[in-house]
């Protein structure tokens, strides 16, 4: 499924498409968020998200894939363009832990939104996107890359200096504030895409609202 489109939908609802049979359940949480940038709100976003949804021992990951093995891989991102952005949680979960996973997700966002990152979770990040940066301009597709960026966004080399000067000074504080600015789970929706008849009924125990929709998010 596509994750670079922009969400519409209700706030604290369920939009349920039935795929009878399905023994895994498609599981999607979010928001329109902050358009795409190289040095501004959209790059700190992605810092702050890291340890919650980004990295592979992200908070949603480990509880979801580690803890619990609902799944073989669970993660939040910012994704932008230009003009929009929106943030997203998804993973493909067992079918019989449907309801168990949007529990977790929703524990996991909520717990962040509330509180941010730890400092712990600060350092960690600082020094794997750092190195990871170091590493993405070695192949010509990476090169390719950042020509194109440079391309769209009219920007200058400078920014990578900028990108790391903010990768640098950056903070707990900074992060906390973000997560309470962008992670508020009660403006998110939740779309499923799983069997009805095995899922439905449990579902309802969330007690929030459940529309039934086809594939074109078209109400059946």
């Amino acid at each position: 499924a596509t994750i670079n489109v922009t969400p519409s939908g209700v706030p604290g609802t369920i939009y349920f498409v039935d795929k009878p049979g399905a023994v895994q359940s498609e599981i999607r949480i979010g928001k329109a968020s902050v358009p795409y940038d190289l040095t501004g709100e959209f790059y700190r976003a992605t810092l702050m998200n890291y340890p919650l949804g980004g990295a592979f021992n992200s908070r949603i990951n480990v509880n979801l894939r580690e803890d619990k093995g609902y799944t073989y891989g669970a993660r939040g991102v910012f994704v932008g363009q230009e003009d929009r952005g929106q943030y997203l949680a998804y993973s493909g979960v067992r079918a019989d832990v449907t309801t168990e996973s949007v529990q977790e997700f929703f524990k996991e966002i909520k717990a962040y939104h509330e509180s941010g990152p730890t400092p712990e979770e600060i350092t960690f990040t600082k020094a794997a996107i750092g190195q990871s940066e170091a590493r993405s301009y070695e192949t010509p597709y990476q090169k390719l890359n950042i020509l194109a960026r440079l391309d769209t966004y009219k920007a200058g080399t400078e920014y990578i200096a900028e990108q790391n000067a903010i990768l640098e000074a950056y903070s707990e504080g900074d992060a906390d504030a973000l997560a309470a600015k962008l992670l508020d789970l009660d403006e998110m929706f939740v779309v499923i895409v799983g069997d009805k008849a095995t899922q439905m009924k449990k579902l309802e125990t969330l007690g929030m609202p459940i529309i039934e929709v086809d594939a074109d998010g078209n109400p059946v």
